[in-house]
């Protein structure tokens, strides 16, 4: 594989995992609002909004489902780029690999909330405080590279 190749595979697979990043996120954000929504269904009386706002709720769960299965192309094709195989799951409920495929969202999570946080510090002036967040949000990117090269690793080319 030439050296160019390789780089422009790492580049797409880089910008996958950001969108897989956003899409766990935005799946994040819908069942908040969702949430909220369902809050102030019990208040309301008036059957013609209760039926709105459950069709609104409705609404964001299939958006919710439809990030998600977005989200689960994007990995595939990560997958594909890497020309790598699935471990298999075998018999157990809990696999060690499913458990990792979890815990690798939940570093994109952590990691896209972390520069949010950053952020957040940095418009109050505080670079100490973003600066930190941002090494978190480092760290927790190398663990998930290290998660997702066990999980997913690349098959070498000839």
């Amino acid at each position: 594989m030439s050296k160019k190749k390789g780089f422009e595979e790492e580049a797409i697979e880089e910008e996958i995992w950001q969108a897989v990043m956003n899409a766990c996120a935005g799946e994040e954000h819908l069942l908040e609002t969702v949430m909220r929504e369902l809050d102030v269904l019990s208040e309301i009386e008036d059957e013609a909004k209760r039926k709105e706002l459950n069709e609104l709720i409705a609404k964001h769960l299939n958006e919710m489902h439809a990030l998600r299965q977005m989200r689960k192309m994007m990995v595939n094709k990560i997958i594909e780029l890497r020309g790598a195989k699935v471990k298999e799951a075998g018999d157990k409920i809990r696999t060690t690999t499913g458990e990792l495929w979890c815990l690798s969202k939940h570093f994109l999570l952590i990691k896209i909330h972390c520069f949010e946080t950053a952020q957040k510090y940095m418009t109050l002036g505080d670079m100490e405080g973003a600066i930190f967040f941002v090494q978190i949000a480092d760290r927790i990117h190398k663990m998930f590279l290290d998660t997702i090269d066990y999980l997913f690793p690349r098959k070498e080319k000839s």
